[in-house]
């Protein structure tokens, strides 16, 4: 079967490799424009996989899970840097509280979770699809499809037209994929959060980090600075807080032009802001920086409409606070893979896509609702609250290390897949 899959990021480029690898045909389309991409590079490096924007992921265990599947994983690990732990402390770096992000009982590959540069990331599923035959062609803005009994036809604002059996929407939280199937009024809401995200090399400006993942929170303020060590001689950071979003800030991922202003600039706020001054000299040495605007979609019902179906951030972008958005989509991934293997048959299509929603909606609210009740204890209006939400956080923290609180990463899609299909 032929998929037509809009959508060139991670997760819209790991079902093109794990359906490829299927014996499918994968057809990549993305609005990055190489053309209007060199004339905004006005002569610096033209950014295609991202770049070292400082944009970072977490891939958890139920994450790993599909890239292993996939073949990829070794790569991953060896790209990127492992954190079994997380640490959150108040701006300053007093009152740490640790939680154990490891899955015990796992493959020792998967246990853990892994920081990875998105750039990184990105090359790695590219080259993979490369190697698998997935064509990916740029400057596609998707404008409109139309569905018949046995194929999808869908035309570009470039006038140009692609037809397949399927129309996948990996086309992130912003999806024109999820507007065309089911109304403009299904759009990502902006959380009154925006920031920045850098990069820095800690081994070339003498810089040292004593743990993998730093959360800096002021819970008063509404400010928060993370810190993730993304390999050995790498660190990416994020400095977030609410205020209104950067002229620059654009969901293209684009680095800002004057990078001795902003780090400076950047520096200079988080020093008052009270962090530890070698996470301020993190920021103020970074080699690129990008302003971001967060944004949360409220739960859809539906993922799936006829032959068209969506995936990732476009059925489910979430806020950041639980650190698994990557990996929900990557679950997405492996479930339809499975799906699609287990019903083979072009007829079967209807049963695939209802067990991928009877599967996938669930979980997926359910993380989703998780996150902002997470976003929710990180900051408040009052000082008693502020102690009361790092008390909360302590708690929660303290049933995850017990095993008393089930950690998301846990989840098996195997297991929920099986059940759906045993029903059926």
């Amino acid at each position: 079967m032929k998929f037509v899959i809009v959508g060139a990021g991670l997760v819209g480029a790991s079902l093109a490799v794990a359906l490829s690898a299927d014996g499918h045909e994968c057809v990549l389309y993305d609005r990055f424009d190489l053309v209007e991409a060199a004339l905004q590079a006005n002569g610096r490096p033209v950014t295609v996989s991202f770049g070292d924007v400082g944009g970072h992921v977490m891939i958890q265990t139920n994450g790993l899970r599909i890239l292993k599947r996939m073949g990829v994983l070794q790569q991953v690990l060896d790209a990127g840097l492992i954190s079994p732990t997380v640490c959150t402390s108040k701006m300053d770096g007093t009152k740490p509280l640790r939680v154990n992000m490891f899955v015990e009982g796992e493959d020792e590959d998967i246990k853990n979770p892994v920081q990875i540069l998105r750039s990184l990331l990105h090359n790695i599923l590219m080259r993979a699809c490369d190697s698998s035959g997935v064509r990916c062609f740029t400057g596609k803005k998707l404008v409109s499809f139309t569905q018949s009994a046995d194929a999808v036809e869908c035309k570009f604002e470039d006038g140009s037209v692609a037809h397949g059996d399927f129309l996948v929407g990996a086309d992130g939280v912003h999806s024109a994929t999820r507007k065309l199937l089911f109304g403009p009024d299904l759009n990502a809401e902006f959380t009154g959060v925006v920031g920045y995200l850098g990069c820095v090399d800690l081994k070339m400006n003498y810089l040292d980090v004593d743990h993998p993942t730093t959360f800096h929170v002021d819970r008063l303020a509404k400010r928060e600075v993370v810190m993730f060590r993304v390999s050995q001689d790498k660190l990416a950071w994020r400095v977030t807080e609410y205020a209104e979003p950067d002229k620059e800030a654009t969901d293209s991922w684009r680095a800002y032009s004057n990078l001795p202003k902003e780090s400076e600039r950047l520096a200079n706020m988080v020093e008052q802001w009270g962090l530890p001054q070698k996470y301020v000299e993190c920021v103020r040495k970074s080699n690129r920086i990008t302003p971001v605007t967060i944004y949360d979609l409220p739960d859809i019902p539906k993922f799936c409409e006829g032959r068209v179906f969506l995936i990732g951030d476009a059925a489910h972008g979430m806020r950041p606070n639980f650190g698994q958005g990557l990996s929900l989509g990557l679950e997405d991934v492996g479930t339809l893979r499975e799906l699609f293997k287990k019903f083979p048959a072009p007829t079967d299509y209807a049963k695939v896509l209802d067990l991928y929603e009877k599967t996938r909606v669930p979980r997926t609210h359910n993380i989703a609702g998780r996150s902002r009740g997470m976003a929710a204890t990180v900051y408040s209006d009052s000082a008693f609250g502020a102690n009361l939400n790092h008390f909360k956080t302590r708690l929660f923290y303290l049933g995850i290390n017990a095993g008393i609180v089930p950690h998301p990463n846990m989840y098996n899609y195997e297991d929920s897949l099986a059940a759906a299909v045993k029903e059926l």
